[in-house]
């Protein structure tokens, strides 16, 4: 989560894999599309060089030795090559084309690559190719050029993707980059493996990235990608190169995020394709480029003309003598298939993108698949719709018609069946002395399926049922307590023990979590796993879930996501709304399956519907930043009350920050702050430290430094590194408190320690200046490197001051200079202003006047007064402009304005 130094926005976390990739999956037909005319790239791009400071390599293999070859490989890499040297302007850009990309060279360029990095640069890593699974299938190999078609040969030849980026990122460069068009399937274009011998092993790939990193790759998991429609050119890297040259259209500058997103809406729906999805993983806010101005030339209409080629409709189009809803096309070899898969030689394969009327696309067993009927009901053979006994299904209306029988419990009502009211059947089988009637009615108000909700009337009937013998009032009693946050372990294992030897599953369950936990007893994921999956399989579908979670966060089991679906899927169908839960945080993250936030969306509003109060808080978030929803501010604040009222202080946060921030709906300070209030009271040390922010600037609220020294000081003892830097600043500046820099600089260790940036670099600033402790460049250089490696932009123009005038370091007008560029592009406006002084002196550089001004006046025209001035100056010496005394005038006396005295006299005297 990014935190701000004042008020923080949560988000979803989204953690993507790299996985499969280059794969054109085209079969030979009688006739071919002629060749479409796609746009080149050859030509220089109109952006900014923003890459002097660059190191690229470019790795494509088109014509291997024993392996098939990867058409068009080399045009996309000279195109490539091009765009690295002569758009951004990267003085070293190493190619590795066919014989030359071994796995020994690949390496050895990696090397050079990372030796070769500047301060404030980026790495950049291109490969277009073959790839292969690791031996694991946790890793993705890059398969050099003379690797064979036996699985050790490509285990040795292949390069592995985390040590290309352990080797990489050992460099000295700000943010590295690593494009990947490749297929980690280990599949040659025609489906076929490329070692005949060698298992398919599902890659995971959840690389470890040592600093500022992306990975964006051609395909998600059970994905082939391919070539351009009618061309034979691989899509991924062609597409994302056009993304960059500003066929994103995103104003100018590019960010991972939206390049990776205009390659998959190019790629999404084309008619007669196997589904490809683009991936990323990393920080997907890392900006590739700036001053992009090439328009789309119209790639999403040329691709999908293209894809409908005469010649390939009567393959692509095909459904003759498949099963209903199946089609035949180029991507399937002529084999019935799903819409969206293709066919890998044995099976189709792929998440289907469409299904027939009543079924629904099954991630994990990649098929189209019947929903399940409702208790009760039935689907007749060879139908599609379920139906209550003694009914059909009329295709006219749409609909089950003739008078239902309906099962024990239930009753018609017209041709429905509905359930008889459980409840007062239960209150009064309870109240004539049955204790299984009590404990089954104190479940329907844990459950929330008795009016009203109520977890302490649960608590009583369970007790009264268990003392009366009931063995599941028992397991209930456990259950309930925890959700009460009354855990007593002890007695939840005697309870939760003496249920499960009566047969109860809900004991048994209950007593799984104990052990999956180690609460009470010593942690047994062996017999934890046995217990939840025993549970599971006698209908306890909280058995399910606590399986799933297992082999989800791999605990005491091979990692198994498709396993962990299926078991999420069951347990969220019987209304376990921990499982459904648990099935949204999946798609949302993309955690063993392919990112889909419009399911997460519902499934935590499932969850949240059945009080799982994190689910109305994740489902919250969903409407505030549109995953999966439409944005709706309102909405999004009602989810976030809701979950706050249920004591969700996490919730109670963002309902400040809403209200704070004017997030999608109204502003208002007094309830921002009443929302702070709470939401710190029930621990949330966050909304602590804003609600302290709030008393300190005096924002909605008369200004208190008391109560602000309070909250930060709650903050800080609460571990909250925000908090102890904030509590610093009041003591480094005598706000409320006696100045006391000494006792300041401890509480920025202390918030440095944590992890915060911001205090990092005011302790920094500490050592620079000598306030609170003794003066000390090199310490003061050090904490600024680790605020300014954090992205703290202030951090990084101290840390360029210190190198600039040898204080602490070497002078080195180089590193000041990529110091300066780093806060100068994160939009700290006097890091420009010092790096226009250093072109306008030539120190370091060669003396520019011109990029001086531009510097100067990027900085102005944000109110940074010194830019102001030094813009005045220029005018008013004509240095590299013509001498223009009004326009100094001007530039001088709005630096004035702003609060700088010198701009003042210098204005007087024109």
């Amino acid at each position: 989560m990014k935190q701000g130094r004042g008020v923080v926005r949560a988000v979803l976390a989204a953690v993507l894999v790299s996985v499969l990739g280059l794969s054109s999956f085209l079969v030979n037909v009688q006739a071919q599309a002629p060749p479409i005319a796609y746009p080149s790239l050859s030509k220089p791009a109109s952006l900014t060089k923003s890459g002097k400071n660059d190191v690229a390599i470019i790795v494509a293999v088109e014509n291997y030795v024993f392996l098939p070859a990867v058409e068009g490989a080399s045009a996309n890499a000279t195109d490539w090559e091009g765009f690295f040297k002569s758009s951004l302007g990267v003085p070293s850009v190493h190619m590795l084309i066919d014989r030359q990309a071994t796995r020994e060279q690949v390496e050895r360029f990696a090397k050079i690559a990372a030796s070769e990095s500047k301060a404030g640069g980026t790495v950049w890593f291109v490969f277009i190719g073959h790839g292969s699974p690791s031996r694991t299938g946790d890793d993705g190999l890059l398969v050099g050029v003379d690797a064979q078609q036996d699985p050790e040969s490509l285990f040795a030849r292949g390069f592995s993707q985390q040590e290309l980026l352990n080797l990489l990122n050992a460099g000295e460069q700000a943010q590295t980059v690593v494009i990947v068009d490749a297929c980690f399937s280990g599949r040659a274009s025609d489906g076929q493996a490329l070692a005949p011998a060698q298992p398919v092993i599902p890659t995971a790939l959840k690389p470890r990235l040592l600093k500022k990193t992306v990975v964006l790759s051609a395909a998600q998991a059970s994905e082939f990608a391919g070539a351009l429609p009618g061309a034979s050119r691989p899509a991924f890297s062609y597409l994302l190169l056009g993304a960059l040259r500003g066929w994103a259209g995103q104003g100018g500058e590019v960010s991972a995020e939206q390049a990776l997103g205009y390659t998959e809406q190019a790629l999404r729906g084309i008619p007669g394709r196997f589904q490809q999805t683009p991936g990323l993983y990393g920080d997907d806010k890392i900006l590739l480029v700036k001053g992009a101005k090439e328009a789309d030339p119209g790639l999403h209409a040329l691709m999908r003309r293209s894809s409908r080629a005469p010649e390939r409709a009567a393959v692509s189009d095909d459904s003759s003598g498949c099963e209903a809803g199946k089609t035949r096309s180029i991507d399937t070899a002529g084999k019935c298939c799903w819409p969206g898969q293709a066919w890998n030689g044995k099976a189709c394969i792929g998440i289907p993108s469409a299904c027939p009327n009543a079924m629904f696309a099954d991630a994990a067993n990649q098929s189209c698949a019947l929903a399940a009927c409702e208790t009760g009901m039935a689907r007749p053979k060879g139908q599609t719709h379920c139906c209550w006994p003694d009914q059909t299904y009329a295709e006219s209306r749409g609909m089950c018609v003739g008078l239902p029988k309906c099962p024990r419990g239930m009753q018609a009502d017209g041709q429905q069946c509905v359930p008889e009211d459980p409840a007062r059947w239960y209150e009064a089988s309870c109240q004539k002395g049955d204790m299984a009637g009590c404990a089954r009615l104190g479940d329907l108000h844990r459950a929330g399926r008795a009016a009203p909700y109520d977890l302490k009337r649960a608590l009583e009937l369970a007790q009264r049922a268990c003392k009366g013998g009931d063995a599941f009032g028992c397991s209930l009693e456990a259950r309930v307590f925890g959700l009460l946050g009354q855990d007593d372990y002890a007695r939840a294992f005697m309870l939760n023990s003496g249920a499960c030897e009566a047969g109860v599953q809900a004991g048994c369950v209950g007593l799984a979590t104990l052990y999956h936990n180690g609460n009470h007893v010593s942690r047994d994921y062996s017999r934890a796993l046995e217990l939840y999956e025993k549970g599971c399989q006698a209908g306890d579908v909280r058995g399910c879930n606590g399986a799933a979670i297992m082999y989800d966060y791999a605990q005491g089991v091979t990692h198994n996501a498709s396993k962990a679906v299926a078991l999420y899927e069951k347990s969220c169908q019987g209304n376990e709304m921990n499982g459904c839960s648990n099935l949204a945080l999946m798609y949302a993250g993309g955690r063993g399956l392919a990112i889909d936030e419009r399911r997460a969306a519902g499934y935590f509003e499932k969850a949240c519907d059945g009080h799982i109060t994190t689910a109305c808080n994740q489902l919250g978030v969903a409407y505030r930043d549109a995953k999966g929803v439409a944005a709706d501010g309102a909405r999004a604040h009602a989810l976030f009350q809701r979950s706050c009222d249920a004591g969700n202080a996490r919730s109670c946060h963002l309902i400040g920050h809403q209200l704070d921030t004017a997030m999608g709906i109204a502003e208002d300070l007094p309830a921002a702050r009443r929302a702070y209030e709470k939401a710190c009271s029930l621990g949330e040390m966050w909304a602590c430290v804003n609600l302290g922010v709030m008393h300190r600037d005096g924002r909605g609220i008369s200004r208190d430094l008391t109560r602000a020294h309070a909250l930060f000081e709650q903050a800080c003892n609460g571990k909250l590194a925000r908090g102890c830097s904030n509590l610093g600043h009041l003591y480094a500046e005598g706000l409320g408190v006696s100045r006391d820099a000494a006792r300041g600089v401890r509480h920025f260790q202390s918030s440095c320690e944590g992890g915060d940036h911001w205090g990092c670099n005011q302790l920094g600033w500490r050592y620079h200046i000598g306030d609170g402790i003794a003066q000390d460049h090199v310490q003061a250089r050090t904490f600024y490197e680790k605020a300014c490696q954090g992205n703290e932009m202030q951090a990084c123009v101290n840390l360029g001051i210190l190198q600039r005038d040898g204080l602490g370091t070497p002078q080195d007008f180089g590193r000041a200079r990529a110091s300066f560029e780093q806060a100068c592009n994160g939009a700290y406006q006097v890091a420009c202003t010092n790096l226009g002084a250093l072109f306008q002196n030539g120190t370091g550089v060669a003396r520019d006047f011109g990029r001086a001004h531009t510097l100067y006046e990027q900085a102005c025209n944000a109110n940074e007064k010194f830019g102001c001035r030094n813009l005045g100056v220029l005018y008013r010496d004509g240095l590299g402009v013509a001498k223009d005394v009004n326009h100094a005038r001007t530039y001088l006396q709005k630096a004035c304005t702003v609060g700088l005295q010198e701009a003042c006299d210098l204005a007087a005297k024109l």
